[in-house]
């Protein structure tokens, strides 16, 4: 069953206002998570908090970030009307970019981890060498897994709250099943390699490290904020890895209630939220440059320490 064999209506499970409900907190996902991850990017790319060797998977991460909490205005739009109203070309264009950013930022997470095991100790070139080959091998694993549904390896349909689109859990072909067969190897071995090169990172840091040059954090804020990011993609989009085994290993094609879509894609929308926390966590000087952009000069001098006093403006 695909996006255009689905009556495009109003799910009986849910009425209007339950609709709405999960449209505001898809609006609030998207609003707040694209304005966040946005600072943070603007911070990376203007402050430079990191030397650019190092910086660039961090960079990588806030756009992908940006991609999955921009797709929650239109998830948030059709819930609001209380059915999906884009038709089928719509449907896919949707679960495309669901599907690009959120692969991108589980994979990047995943490749974050392992930089952190093999960048310590070596040369900026040797750095800057492999943060771009894991970022770009990151990008187009994700363009692979989100343009295979177009092509044919499984397809994207709405979903049973009637309101999104993202991959068809119902075909049980062996398209499907390859399909949830490659994304959930892929996903073991990049977490795996992931948590054992952050904890050989982690072991041989040593806990007095300083921090090198023009850079705000140390190795080990660096190595817990890969802890931290990785946490959050496992809390944000396990729901889906757990929905991608037990559609392959079920003996019957799921039936799923319509609350379910809305929970698994507010987890992986709102995740993107506190994602800049962990820089600002992190570091002082972070914070400083990222929250006056946010609310005000006012606020700078309680941030940094000091007093600023505005020139009063001709009359």
């Amino acid at each position: 069953m695909n996006g255009t064999d689905q009556p495009f209506t109003l799910d009986g499970g849910f009425n209007l206002f339950e609709h709405r409900s999960a449209a505001m907190l898809f609006f609030y996902s998207a609003i707040f998570g694209v304005i966040g991850n946005l600072q943070t990017l603007r911070v990376l790319v203007k402050d430079h908090p990191l030397s650019m060797s190092s910086s660039r998977i961090h960079v990588q991460m806030a756009i992908a970030n940006i991609l999955v909490a921009a797709t929650g205005f239109q998830a948030g739009a059709n819930a609001w009307i209380g059915r999906w109203v884009c038709g089928d070309a719509g449907c896919k264009a949707y679960g495309f970019f669901a599907m690009f950013g959120g692969m991108a930022s589980v994979t990047l997470a995943a490749m974050y981890g392992i930089e952190r095991y093999l960048v310590q100790g070596n040369s900026k070139y040797f750095q800057s060498r492999t943060g771009g080959l894991l970022t770009g091998a990151a990008w187009v694993f994700s363009l692979v897994i989100a343009t295979g549904p177009l092509m044919g390896w499984n397809s994207y349909a709405l979903e049973s709250s009637g309101t999104s689109c993202l991959l068809d859990w119902r075909v049980r072909d062996q398209a499907h099943i390859s399909f949830f067969l490659t994304i959930g190897s892929v996903f073991m071995v990049l977490m795996s390699a992931a948590i054992f090169g952050l904890r050989s990172a982690i072991m041989r840091t040593k806990t007095d490290d300083v921090k090198g040059g023009s850079d705000w954090f140390t190795e080990s804020q660096l190595n817990w904020m890969a802890v931290g990011n990785l946490m959050l993609v496992l809390c944000g989009y396990n729901p889906y890895l757990f929905l991608a085994i037990w559609s392959v290993a079920s003996p019957a094609p799921l039936q799923m209630g319509p609350l379910a879509p809305y929970v698994m894609a507010l987890m992986v929308k709102c995740s993107t939220l506190y994602f800049p926390l962990i820089y600002c966590t992190a570091s002082k000087q972070f914070r400083t440059a990222y929250y006056p952009h946010i609310f005000g000069e006012k606020e700078k001098a309680a941030w940094t320490g000091s007093s600023t006093e505005k020139l009063a403006l001709p009359e």
